[in-house]
C-alpha cells in the first residue's frame, strides 16, 4: 500500500509540473484531482490499518 500510496504521489507531482509547464491545467485538472483523491483514500486505508 505504501508503494502505491508513493506512485500516485509522484504521478500527481508529474502531472501537474507538466500541466503548469505546458499551460493545460484546465485540461489536466479532472485527472489530477483524480488521483489526489485516490492518493488520500490511499492514506487513509494506511493510517485505518495501523489502528
Amino acid at each position: 500500500m505504501k508503494i502505491l500510496r508513493l506512485i500516485l504521489s509522484l504521478i500527481v507531482i508529474a502531472l501537474s509540473i507538466y500541466a503548469l509547464i505546458t499551460g493545460t491545467t484546465e485540461v489536466m485538472l479532472p485527472y489530477l484531482l483524480l488521483l489526489a483523491g485516490l492518493t488520500l483514500i490511499v492514506t487513509g486505508i494506511i493510517e485505518f490499518q495501523k489502528r
